[in-house]
């Protein structure tokens, strides 16, 4: 007798699986489990179809075998069908209804020379698995390249240069594929630099993975001054080799620098020395002392003076301390005046120049003893 299915545990498990109503109770109906077994018996039939299909065409096998069917004669055709099908049916290996089409689907196609037989060699349309992946011989020529039909052509191409100001030797080398193939190939680049005959310097890296291109840069730099060659080569880690053409020649020379100057101790003299006096009142007068400094380097030089007008009793009537920059040998006259002296006194007129240079120094001293006239 059988169970009785309650609707609403039905619509309860249809809407929890997604499953329709009919479908889930077929699959109660044979053993109240919700385990799809209601469709394992539409697998055993197409599995069972898939056996007798089998069985139909290793007796084909055999008449070929036996040259009834191939245009008669002495000619013996042998033509053999092996399958594990029917295993897979006793033991139900295979885990899937997807995965058990998917091996009827392999085995209609490994059969499919037989079918081709039988009809003579003409079109047997027998099945149809999904799209058609089929292509021409055209389609196949423009969309199924094979890279291993092509052939290299390495080639290379130069423009190394040398940096005339710093004299830097700038390798640039292309390694390109004429045929642009499409195949990967990797290996070890060597750069050789050759001073008159003689290895200077050699340069070698990996290339990685490339195909069609390969740009190969370098710098030799503070190099002493000769004759420089630069070789360049390619080893291709299955053994070939490619070395390139070009061996460009690059004489390093640096102009001739100016030695620098040894550091100037300068010190500071009066080149000429001058004084003057005007009258002012009756009794008074002024004098006027010009000068010319030097600083004996090429730069520039701040100096200090002392100016004193001294009488004849040692009193200093007149000091003062003067500032100037000083440019080497370059003129720098300066004058200064000093005024009420009385005319009929003798006076020292005294100048001084120093000098900071870790500390004040004195350089130079000039004095007259001069009287109004």
């Amino acid at each position: 007798m059988t169970e009785t299915i309650d609707d609403d545990k039905v619509k309860m498990l249809a809407e929890a699986t997604g499953r329709s109503e009919s479908d889930i109770r077929a699959d109660l109906a044979d053993d109240g489990v919700l385990n799809e077994s209601n469709k394992e018996s539409d697998l055993v039939s197409q599995l069972r179809e898939a056996a007798e299909l089998i069985t139909t065409v290793q007796q084909v096998s055999k008449k070929v075998a036996d040259n009834t069917v191939l245009n008669g004669g002495e000619n013996k055709t042998n033509v053999e069908v092996e399958t594990t099908l029917e295993g897979d049916i006793v033991d139900r290996a295979i885990d899937s209804v997807e995965r058990k089409i998917q091996k009827i689907k392999k085995i209609a196609i490994m059969l499919s020379p037989l079918f081709l037989l039988i009809g003579g060699g003409g079109a047997y349309g027998l099945m149809d698995f999904g799209s058609d992946d089929s292509v021409t011989d055209e389609e196949y020529e423009d969309d199924y390249y094979d890279p291993y039909d092509c052939y290299w052509d390495w080639q290379w191409s130069d423009g190394s240069w040398i940096d005339d100001e710093t004299q830097t030797i700038n390798v640039y080398h292309e390694f390109y594929d004429v045929n642009s193939c499409d195949m990967d190939v990797e290996g070890e680049f060597e750069i050789v630099l050759v001073d008159e005959n003689e290895v200077e310097s050699t340069i070698e890296f990996e290339s990685g993975a490339f195909h069609h291109y390969f740009l190969v840069q370098h710098e030799f730099s503070n190099l002493a001054e000769h004759i420089y060659t630069v070789d360049i080569m390619f080893t291709s880690y299955d053994g070939s080799y490619w070395g390139s053409p070009h061996t460009p020649v690059f004489n390093v020379k640096y102009e001739d620098e100016e030695p620098e100057p040894e550091p100037c101790n300068g010190t500071a003299s009066f080149f000429e020395v001058s004084h003057t006096w005007s009258d002012y009142t009756n009794d008074t007068a002024n004098i006027t002392v010009e000068w010319d400094a030097d600083w004996s380097c090429d730069e520039e030089q701040y100096i200090e003076l002392d100016f004193y007008v001294i009488n004849s009793s040692g009193d200093a009537v007149v000091g003062k301390i003067l500032t100037q920059t000083l440019n080497g040998n370059e003129p720098a006259k300066v004058s200064y005046s000093a005024g009420d002296l009385l005319k009929n006194e003798t006076y020292t007129v005294y100048l001084s120049i120093w000098v900071d240079k870790d500390g004040w120094r004195l350089d130079a001293e000039w004095q007259v003893e001069t009287r109004f006239e």
